[in-house]
């Protein structure tokens, strides 16, 4: 699922996606954030932020973080992120495709 952002529409990934045999969606430009993966990545973002005092001094340390924060993510987090999409789809089509602010909890 791409939207028309450039880094998604360059003839390089596309080209790679066609030689894997992947099927991408298409997807409007700026349409409403409905991939559950985005507020994966924002939980760990977020444990990231709040779990540290410092900022990684190498490579390697960021990879032990985000390995670390990661592995802590459980199955019922996902779980519930998955359910958040019921709400969120229901809330877009309420608003005719336009995304309100939605909340998560």
């Amino acid at each position: 699922m791409h939207d028309r952002d450039s880094k998604n529409t360059a003839k390089s990934v596309k080209n790679w996606l066609s030689s894997k045999k992947f099927s991408v969606l298409d997807w409007p430009a700026q349409s409403p954030n409905l991939n559950p993966i985005e507020n994966l990545w924002g939980l760990l973002k977020s444990r990231l932020w709040n779990s540290y005092d410092s900022q990684s001094t190498s490579i390697t340390d960021l990879y032990n973080r985000i390995q670390g924060q990661w592995e802590q993510i459980s199955p019922d987090n996902c779980k519930k992120l998955a359910e958040i999409m019921l709400k969120r789809i229901s809330v877009v089509l309420q608003a005719k495709g336009c995304e309100p602010n939605i909340k998560n909890k």
